[in-house]
């Protein structure tokens, strides 16, 4: 299949030509997190193009955006080393901290009370429910990138290499595996929803999608030229929005293995993608200084689980029980005499 263009709903202007927006967010109710270079951090409604300021720019030039798997808060890198929380309800400031070292990624760990860092200075652990709280798991060495999802948790030292670390209740954590293969630096990574794969987009323009399960590639996609600066996965797990310093937003279709929509959404790079609300929307920004909404193409539902049918491992089914995913491994019942 080859590739469709695609067109953005909409395109927002956010601060001055030539400064770029560099990182987005969705809200439950689909409202738009965005953080310019020189403009500071705004709440976009998509529909209606209206902007809400939430904090001027203050000298600070870098902004990265997590919201939390509720949707109620969000953890806002704000320059190099300051961490913020955010009430995204009443859109307020929680909390700020500053863990003396540049922080490249942060992701939200289990139970939502605590979030993984990875900055110049090491891997951290920062506590969201007491002022000013942070724990170094990993001192003096580069993190790049972190991912999180369930009680699995990822972070990419410099190098390439993805190390997979079971997360503490507190302020503790576990390195369980590392993986490789890698060419260059991991530059983002993203758990799909129900955890059983992880994608990695690192500086060769690759995606390598592993199983943190059995700790195996899966696959290696060759998406864009130059490195990956984000991915994202559909709310069904079933699709991969990914963006590149080439400018392209492309949107990959996992059970086909197909690209199905890619575009030159930016010029001079792509910062950051992310889905709204279903799966039918999608939204980047980039070094332009614009923010775009994308209408993506809707995918059809996974065949409702039948005892009736037979099985292979790939085989995507809506279970009553574990609900849908991918099927990765059968067992053949002995016939009864």
């Amino acid at each position: 299949m080859s590739p469709v263009e695609m067109s953005p709903l909409h395109t927002f202007e956010l601060g001055d030509k030539g400064q770029a927006s560099q990182a987005v967010g969705i809200t439950p109710e689909g409202k738009v997190i965005a953080g310019g270079q020189a403009s500071g951090l705004f709440m976009i409604d998509p529909q209606t193009g209206k902007r809400e300021l939430l904090h001027d720019s203050a000298g600070r030039s870098r902004w990265t955006i997590k919201v939390s798997p509720s949707g109620l808060e969000a953890v806002v890198i704000m320059g190099n080393s300051v961490v913020t929380l955010w009430d995204l309800e009443s859109h307020v400031l929680i909390d700020e901290r500053d863990l003396l070292s540049n922080v490249a990624d942060a992701a939200w760990m289990r139970g939502e009370d605590h979030a993984l860092a990875g900055a110049t200075g090491g891997l951290f652990v920062v506590e969201l429910e007491e002022e000013g709280s942070w724990n170094r798991l990993v001192k003096d060495v580069p993190y790049c990138a972190t991912a999180s999802v369930g009680n699995r948790a990822a972070a990419s030292l410099d190098g390439g290499q993805v190390e997979l670390w079971r997360p503490g209740y507190r302020k503790n954590g576990k390195n369980i595996h590392v993986l490789s293969g890698h060419q260059g630096n991991v530059e983002t990574m993203a758990f799909a929803p129900t955890g059983e794969l992880l994608a990695c987009g690192d500086q060769a323009g690759n995606v390598l999608l592993w199983s943190p399960q059995r700790r195996r590639l899966l696959h290696t996609l060759e998406l864009h030229k130059g490195a990956v600066k984000s991915l994202a996965f559909s709310p069904r797990s079933r699709r991969l929005l990914t963006g590149g310093v080439d400018g392209n937003v492309v949107l990959y279709d996992l059970p086909t293995q197909t690209v199905i929509r890619s575009e030159q959404a930016h010029k001079g790079g792509v910062n950051q993608v992310s889905w709204i609300k279903d799966g039918t929307l999608g939204v980047s920004c980039g070094q332009d200084g614009t923010v775009k909404v994308w209408e993506l193409p809707g995918q059809a539902p996974a065949p409702v689980y039948s005892p009736l049918r037979t099985y292979e491992p790939g085989d995507l089914i809506d279970h009553p029980t574990f609900g849908e995913g991918e099927i990765e491994s059968v067992q053949e019942v002995p016939a009864q005499s």
